[in-house]
């Protein structure tokens, strides 16, 4: 097994030199039919025996070259511990010595060797040991572990290899037998196709051709080639769509696939994949050759049928959008996918290709197979094997500094920190603003058939209406944003947070004022016990609380009113579902597993992830302190290779804290693609306690260079290439400083505080079943009662009296169309000022004309006023009115009684309007007019009237309660004439 392992890593190895070179060379390979010969043979080499297989040794047999640092003499006590990697120790601060700093251009550099190694003998003979026996003794030790180590990681490499073969295999299988089962239902080919592919066929020296069948689905043009002759298999949607020009290009596409036998290399991936199924090369030179036989087969249709390149780029945007998502089918070779199809387009329209290897190429391809195909070198390794000596400049591992980032704050805990969070922005800030409200109100200009994607509508009308609902909501906080007076504020240093914080590194507790800006709020007065302090003292304040004692962990306390709805508090076992609850600060959350993602855009965050997240890349100078440089990767590759990286440097002699943090993506060669995002950096660090602690953070946010974009898109409409434009650069933007008020480490808080347990009688919404409770109350409240909903019978009205002293009921206007209208006058008994009394008479003037209108069209109005109300209240508000309707007062002794209201309107009893139909069924209802669907009807009726949807200031209130009061009446109106226009 050993030998096949070594075998399989040969292999490996030269293929991955292969591979990189090939990419290296790869702009100079003009011609894209070398390019997959070369790939292929890499396939290839993956799979082929060997029998030339040379040895290197990595060493030379009895010397070892290790780093050495520390002179010592070595005593047979320190030997026999077999130490591998010193105890880390922090070095006296003003002692530290100077290194040189390093230049790093990869995250996978090696680390540098110290200036200080030397190559030392460390044969048996020369180590003084002290006794011979010793030295057997030690010897003995130092290879039974170097022995039992390799074993048995071979075997779980083994296991895991086995599993992963069983399992690929397994997907193979049953993806082609589900395909080939699929393929039952083809039927031939037409007599007009299969002409035209023979034509074709000889016209690139086919001698056969393969069966042509046709298939129902959304399935791309294909090449198969499994269990059976090789068939090509065309959708017949999408030949309906082609004319004779497109057809022959199609058709002509696929037999170039297997006249240069692209569906033999699927095999030969297929073995590959089977056996390398953990191995990325392979995946790469997968994804390679299929780019690379596309462009072959687009070269051979050009030099074809030169006259037809319009047809065949045609007919390649239309298979493409035709297939909204093609999914690659083993064994298949397909007409490619989207992600690639400008560039092909316009090397097809644009560029002389060519897709034939001459034989000068096809000399040099052999000439590399022959060399490369049967090599495997084997490693081989040192008769003596040792261990280094202690080294103080060896570089800690990430177990190393995370283990002692960690002792750091144990020194400390528990901590209570009291601080604030200041912030401000720059010009890029709001350059970057205008830029996206620019880019915001062109939006709401399109209508859902404008946004495609190859042709193909993006969203649906649900989709849709929540985009437009979010893009309006956005220009107007944008419109805010914006102002002058905003400006200026944001532009000056404020306050965003301010805090009190407790943790023992566990569990912690944490406050902060409802109103952020509010300086007068004192943190910590009085004990949050007993729990009717949290009304009285507590009701300008937000407290949360996470411990192991508390059933679920999670407890936090927003305060306000006894609103059901809302509720007063939280419990749950998720800290991500409790807002405003993280900071940018090293709060010492080191044992907390939470539940979601957290947020790793802050120092502890950042130190408290599993060490295999990291690798320690070298030394390096941080304005002339020496610190150790560490890569953390928040994300893998995507599929461009670019992955997000944080990288911290790491003080030691700072109880490990990272004095810089900066967050950006990189390629696969570990460049920087667009500049950093952002950056933590600390600006002050005190020592308490025999620890260190950060008292002030800066956090610095980046945005794009608005007036880089802005060019970019005047370069692109003259007609320059995307491509060709340099990356747009990123400025710095948003800033925050975190910082310090107060600090006691090693402080203890009451355990009833963490507890923080609710007053009696306190409405909260339990997280876990997303229900509402009261305190002391084991059951969760019911459900609040929705109201009537569109197509559901209206139910009869349950009033206690009728305003003319008549009885009537809904089943008396059978047949007609009711406008029912809740509505509340209360308000209107008390003076109204001048503003209000104009808002009134403005709106009282629209229902006058609505009123009218709709009446003459045989439209009956009624009006359900809450229990309580006074009926001469209800006379003088219709004679103010100066129309009168149908009244009615609901049953009931009270506003929150009303009977009939809670059956319309469900818990939340409002005003309400509801269109009853001819038939008695809901036709319309108020919930229609609100949310996401209520905004986009809203931009509907604004579009049809010609009112813009946003305006500036200029514009008086009285206009924009007119412009208002126009697009609700013709909301109405649209649903009334649809009501009408129905017949009982």
């Amino acid at each position: 097994m050993n030998t096949f392992l070594n075998l399989v890593a040969s292999n490996t190895i030269v293929a991955a030199l292969l591979f990189g070179v090939l990419m290296l060379l790869r702009r100079r390979i003009k011609n894209p039919a070398v390019y997959h010969v070369i790939l292929t043979l890499i396939l290839v080499k993956l799979i082929t025996p060997t029998y030339w297989q040379p040895r290197f040794d990595l060493l030379p047999s009895g010397r070892v070259a290790t780093s050495v640092v520390r002179k010592q003499e070595v005593s047979s006590e320190t030997n026999t511990t077999n130490k591998v990697l010193p105890k880390l120790k922090s070095i006296s601060q003003n002692n530290y010595p100077r290194i040189p700093q390093v230049t790093l251009k990869s995250p996978h550099t090696q680390a540098p060797t110290s200036a200080a190694s030397t190559s030392v003998d460390l044969s048996i003979n020369k180590f003084d040991t002290g006794s011979e026996e010793a030295g057997r003794a030690w010897f003995a030790r130092l290879t039974t572990d170097s022995e039992i180590r390799p074993v048995a990681l071979i075997g779980l490499i083994t296991i895991v290899w086995i599993i992963g073969i069983i399992g690929w295999c397994l997907l193979a299988i049953w993806r082609i037998v589900r395909f080939q089962w699929f393929l039952r239902q083809a039927q031939p080919a037409s007599d007009n196709l299969n002409q035209m592919a023979q034509v074709l066929a000889a016209q690139i020296g086919l001698k056969s051709v393969p069966r042509l069948q046709m298939v129902k689905g959304n399935l791309s043009p294909l090449l198969w080639f499994c269990f059976s002759r090789a068939r090509i298999i065309l959708p017949t949607d999408l030949i309906k769509q082609l004319d004779d020009a497109e057809c022959e290009t199609l058709l002509l596409h696929e037999l170039v696939h297997y006249r240069r036998g692209d569906h033999w290399v699927r095999l030969i991936e297929l073995l590959a994949t089977g056996i390398y199924w953990w191995n990325p090369i392979l995946w790469l030179v997968r994804r390679e050759i299929r780019v690379t036989e596309e462009q072959c087969c687009d070269a051979w249709v050009i030099q074809t049928l030169p006259e037809k390149r319009r047809s065949y780029a045609e007919v390649l945007v239309k298979a493409i959008s035709y297939v909204s998502q093609s999914s690659q089918i083993t064994g298949a070779t397909g007409i490619g996918s989207a992600n690639i199809l400008e560039q092909r387009l316009k090397r097809i329209m644009c560029e002389s290709l060519n897709g034939v290897i001459s034989r000068r190429a096809k000399f040099v391809v052999a000439v590399i197979a022959v060399a490369l195909l049967p090599f495997a070198p084997t490693l081989g390794e040192p008769l003596t094997q040792t261990n280094a000596t202690e080294n103080n400049d060896a570089l800690p591992t990430p177990e190393d500094i995370l283990s002692a980032y960690h002792d750091n704050f144990k020194k400390l805990m528990p901590i209570e920190i009291k601080y604030k969070v200041l912030t401000s922005e720059s010009e890029a800030c709001f350059n970057e603003d205008r830029r996206s409200l620019k880019d915001a109100k062109f939006m709401l200009t399109l209508n859902r058939t404008d946004l495609k994607v190859d042709g193909k509508i993006m969203y649906n009308e649900e989709m849709f209406q929540m985009l437009m609902h979010d893009t309006m909501e956005r220009v107007e906080r944008l419109n805010q944003a914006l102002k002058p007076d905003n400006i200026k504020k944001r532009m000056a240093e404020r306050i965003i947070e301010n805090g009190y914080f407790w943790s023992d590194g566990k569990s912690f507790h944490r406050r902060w004022p409802k109103q952020m800006t509010d300086k007068e709020v004192e943190l910590d007065p009085v004990p949050v016990v007993p729990p009717e302090n949290l009304k009285t003292h507590y009701h300008s304040m937000n407290l949360a609380a996470w411990s192991k004692d508390n059933q679920p962990p999670m407890r936090c306390w927003f305060g306000g009113g006894n609103n059901q709805a809302v509720g007063q508090g939280i419990i749950g076992n998720n800290f991500n579902k409790a807002a405003s609850l993280k900071t940018i600060a090293p709060l010492g959350q080191v044992k907390l597993v939470w539940n979601e993602p957290f947020d790793l855009h802050n120092l502890d965050a950042f130190m408290s992830k599993y060490s295999s997240s990291y690798r320690v890349v070298g030394r390096a100078d941080l304005q002339g302190r020496p610190t150790i440089l560490v890569d953390g990767y928040l994300t893998p590759p995507g599929k461009t290779g670019v992955r997000e990286r944080i990288r911290a440097w790491v003080d030691p002699n700072q109880g490990y804290l990272p004095l810089r943090m900066e967050w950006a993506y990189i390629d696969v060669d570990g460049n920087v693609t667009n500049g950093i995002h952002r950056h933590i950096e600390v600006l002050e660090v005190q020592q308490i306690a025999e620890a260190h602690y950060p008292m002030r953070i800066k956090l610095q946010e980046y945005v794009y260079d608005t007036r880089v974009i802005e060019k970019q898109h005047q370069e692109i409409q003259k007609g320059k290439p995307a491509e060709e434009l340099s990356p747009t650069p990123m400025i710095p933007g948003r800033t925050k400083i975190w910082e310090v008020t107060e600090f006691t480490p090693n402080k203890v808080i009451e355990a009833a505080t963490m507890a923080l347990k609710f007053p009696q009688n306190t409405p909260y919404k339990n997280n876990i079943d997303g229900r509402q409770y009261i305190s002391g109350h084991s059951e969760p409240l019911p459900l609040p009662k929705k109201s009537i909903q569109v197509g559901e019978f209206a139910p009869p009205l349950q009033v206690a009296s009728w305003l003319d002293g008549q009885s009537r009921n809904l089943i008396d206007f059978r047949g007609k169309v009711v406008f029912l209208l809740f509505i509340d006058i209360s308000g209107l008994s008390n003076p109204l000022d001048d503003e209000e009394r104009q808002q009134v008479d403005s709106m009282m003037k629209y229902l006058r004309k609505f009123h009218a209108k709709y009446s003459a069209k045989g439209v009956v109005f009624l009006e359900i006023h809450p229990a309580g109300t006074n009926p001469d209240q209800i006379r003088a508000y219709q004679k103010d009115r100066q129309c009168e309707t149908l009244a009615a007062i609901d049953s009931g002794t009270k506003f929150e009684d009303s009977l009939t209201g809670k059956q319309y309107n469900g818990t939340n009893i409002e005003l309400g309007l509801f269109l009853i139909g001819r038939n008695g069924r809901i036709a319309f209802n108020q919930d229609a007019l609100e949310g996401g669907a209520g905004m986009n009807y809203y931009r509907y009726a604004a579009r049809n009237l010609s009112i813009p949807l946003t305006f500036g200031s200029d514009v008086s209130e009285e206009e924009a309660m007119r412009r208002g009061m126009q697009i609700l009446e013709f909301m109405i109106s649209e649903q009334i004439d649809k009501a009408l226009s129905v017949k009982f």
